[in-house]
Order: structure tokens, then sequence, then C-alpha cells
């Protein structure tokens, strides 16, 4: 999951889908959880209905797919009306913890990374189920639908990412870097493309740079290795 930074609200919304432009402006066409391209909708991170007060705020906007904005309907535990801190403490965001360092990707499986402290393994747990994304065809709890394709597509990112990394291996050139970068960015699945990558300290700053809003705080300047983030949980 790519830790974000949304920034300052740009101004006040009297209806939330207003905003929907402004984050595509600072994070990015794509889900907020499981990174797949397209993102329609403005997600609620603390839903509207439960959390009234936070239903126009800009610090309780990110952006979700269809599939895990349904399931994170049904599965988030919403907390208690007024107490907004408790309630996002259950789980890890990428606006505001470092989620780079939450999970392993593996061709075909998300799981909780080794380097997530005890402390908070039962809370990254809660994060993929809140919203599903790591959910397999063969995942039977909750069962998956017919229609959630968001393994397919993350796994078509991976084939993708590593034919590209195989024709960098074989002809390297600053052009050809910048070039997988931008297919990654108009593809999506920055966590694929990340780790298909991860020995390749430069390839990291460049996706970092081309996926829109990738918090630069989350990163060692150097080797673009993900750190602790500031005031978060991890």
């Amino acid at each position: 999951m790519r830790p974000v930074e949304r920034g300052a609200a740009p101004k006040a919304y009297k209806d939330y889908n207003l905003a929907l432009n402004d984050l595509y402006e600072r994070i990015g066409r794509g889900c907020s959880y499981c990174e797949r391209k397209y993102s329609g909708a403005v997600e609620h991170m603390l839903p509207k209905g439960r959390h009234t007060g936070l239903a126009t705020t800009w610090s309780n906007f990110l952006l979700a797919c269809a599939n895990c904005n349904s399931i994170k309907n049904k599965q988030q535990n919403a907390g208690v009306a007024g107490n907004a801190g408790a309630a996002l403490g259950q789980y890890l965001w990428p606006d505001t913890d470092n989620t780079a360092l939450a999970f392993d990707y593996s061709r075909g499986a998300i799981g909780v990374s080794a380097a997530v402290p005890a402390a908070l393994v039962n809370v990254a747990q809660a994060t993929m189920v809140m919203t599903g994304f790591h959910r397999l065809p063969h995942t039977g709890n909750p069962p998956k639908s017919r229609k959630d394709l968001r393994w397919k597509e993350r796994n078509e990112a991976w084939d993708l990412a590593e034919r590209k990394a195989l024709q960098l291996a074989s002809r390297p050139s600053p052009e050809l870097r910048e070039t997988i970068a931008e297919l990654a960015a108009a593809t999506g699945f920055w966590s694929v493309w990340r780790t298909v990558f991860a020995a390749d300290a430069d390839m990291l700053g460049r996706l970092n740079r081309e996926f829109k809003g990738t918090a630069p705080t989350c990163f060692d300047p150097t080797t673009f290795q993900a750190v602790q983030r500031q005031g978060g949980q991890l």
C-alpha cells in the first residue's frame, strides 16, 4: 500500500464529491488501498454515516475503487461517533503511516511484513481485511466476488514489471528507466513495481517521483528504502 502525502486542504467543500479532482491532483488517479489505477470515488476514511462531522473534511478523504469501497463499508469497525482517533487507530492508513513497511507483495499474494512490530501485526492484518485488497480467487473467508478482479489486474502489472526489468537489464539507459517509471504510473500498482525493482535504488526513486503524491519522508533519500513515518503508527 503506497504511503501518500495529501497535504493541507486546498479549499472548503460543501459536498465531498467536489474534492475528487483535488485528490487526483495531490495523490493521483489510483485506489489508495489496492493501488489499481482508476478510482472514481472520494473515499471517507471514517464513514460519514457514523462520523458526520467528517463528511466534508479533507483530512478524511482518500480514493477508493468500487471493490475496496464496497468491502470497507461492510468490514470496517467505524468506532464510536465523536472519537475519530480511536476509530482510526484500529488500522494503518496511507496518509499517516508508512504503509510501504506494512505489507509484503509477491506474485499472487500479499501478506503482513515480517518487519511489522508485534504490537501492530493485528492492526496490519485488520487493514487488509478492511478492504480485502489481498483477496485471491480461491479465498473463501469472506468469499470473493466474481466481479472482483483486483488480483488479476495486480498479476498483469507484475508480469509487465518483470518484462520491463528484463529489458532494462539487457539494455540499460536513463531513457528506458524513465519510460518504465512512466509506464508504471500509467499502469498502477506501485507496490508491485517497487517489489520487482527492489534492488534498484535509482528505479525506486523514479517510481516514487512518477506516482503522484508518494510521501517522500517515508523513504531514505539515497536508497529509497522505506523508513518509519514520523508521527505514524508505522
